[in-house]
């Protein structure tokens, strides 16, 4: 059972994939068919003489059959967010995205970015974060203008909205998380057409040979197009280099040219500031600009507790008084400077873990799903060692 727990998600994406190329053998056998009863029926005619009229007729309603077929077979693949691409070729099928590797046998500069898919209840998940409680005012706010566009007819709709977004805040504090959960509310509202975010950072777009910066963006603009693309640190695209300034150039192009995508850019507060305010194009292209808090010792405590019970483990109430007391004294001893926030909850907790698996060696089966204060106290220096 823990082992179908685990790869439940797994089988059920498969199973998602496999009906989806069931159903597209489905549509090509039907249309396949369509041909032939079409040319059966006019020799048929040809032959009783039937009259042209009569081939007429049949050609006529069979186009008809066969257009209204096309409609229902783009308005499945409109509703389950797909590409004929992705059916024919599958993407991230086990954890492996067959066509990034097929393209890969055939091009070696091939740049391994994979397209994942945006979030399916946006709204439900971005409630479940911890914390935030800013970006979520300024999401549910731009959500509200996009319900309010989507409502209008497409004559009224505002074409000078800008599409591009700032995620400023230090690592850790969810910014690719909301990335991936504002697709899908992108994608749901009608704002964007595939419901997808690619994911790079601002290294990724800058090739190591001279002149092959545009070739490189276009590869990876190009698989986020008419979804999400997240740019992580950003920021390095203000390098005074001549291929940084030509990686940025190129960007902002496509970003004037192409209203189907959207362009995410993240990183650090200062870093972003000065990035978005060396560059006048990037500036206006940018509509708004959320910034992403650190988490305080009582939001941290919760994302660490939520790693308990992911493990289906107990938190007791002195393990609990212990890890808010060294997320707190961490807090401390990183006053004005970046700190990795959930990505600190979540490295104290495998240290934690494994202490805990240690001292289950010797405890009894209700010892071994509680986290003690036995399993905190022998790390507490290695814990707050850890960047």
């Amino acid at each position: 059972m823990k082992w179908w727990r685990e790869q439940k998600d797994r089988f059920l994406y498969i199973g998602e994939r496999l009906l989806n190329v069931l159903v597209t053998t489905t549509y090509i056998f039907c249309g396949a068919g369509i041909v032939w009863i079409i040319g059966k029926s006019a020799l048929e005619a040809l032959n009783s003489n039937g009259g042209l009229t009569t081939v007429r007729i049949i050609i006529c309603v069979s186009l008809m059959f066969a257009f209204l077929l096309l409609r229902f077979f783009s308005r499945y693949l409109e509703k389950k967010h797909l590409e004929l691409r992705e059916i024919v070729f599958g993407m991230d099928l086990l954890n492996g995205d067959l066509y990034r590797i097929r393209q890969n046998q055939k091009d070696p500069n091939y740049i391994a970015v994979p397209v994942k898919r945006g979030s399916l209840n946006p709204e439900e998940e971005l409630n479940s974060l911890i914390g935030l409680d800013n970006v979520k005012e300024k999401v549910d706010k731009l959500n509200a203008l996009y319900i309010y566009e989507k409502g209008l007819s497409k004559k009224n709709k505002s074409t000078d909205i800008n599409r591009h977004y700032a995620f400023i805040g230090n690592p850790g504090t969810g910014k690719t998380t909301v990335a991936r959960i504002f697709a899908g509310l992108l994608h749901k509202n009608g704002r964007i057409r595939r419901n997808i975010y690619v994911e790079c950072t601002g290294n990724d777009l800058i090739s190591e040979y001279a002149g092959d910066t545009k070739n490189r963006i276009a590869k990876i603009y190009n698989k986020a197009r008419g979804g999400v693309l997240f740019i992580d640190e950003a920021y390095v695209l203000a390098q005074t280099d001549e291929r940084a300034a030509e990686a940025l150039a190129q960007l902002l192009t496509y970003m004037e040219n192409d209203p189907s995508t959207v362009v995410i850019f993240a990183g650090y507060k200062a870093e972003m500031e000065a990035f978005i305010g060396m560059n006048s194009g990037l500036a206006s292209r940018i509509s708004q600009k959320i910034y992403f808090e650190d988490y305080n010792p009582a939001q941290l405590l919760q994302i660490f507790a939520k790693f308990c019970c992911s493990k289906k483990l107990t938190l007791s109430d002195r393990a609990a008084s212990l890890m808010l007391g060294v997320f707190s004294e961490k807090i401390k001893q990183t006053d004005g400077y970046p700190f990795s926030n959930g990505r600190y909850a979540r490295n104290c907790f495998d240290a934690v873990y494994q202490q805990h698996a240690i001292n289950s060696r010797d405890q009894n089966d209700n010892d071994r799903n509680t986290i003690s204060e036995y399993d905190v106290k022998p790390i507490l220096a290695e814990m707050l060692a850890i960047d």
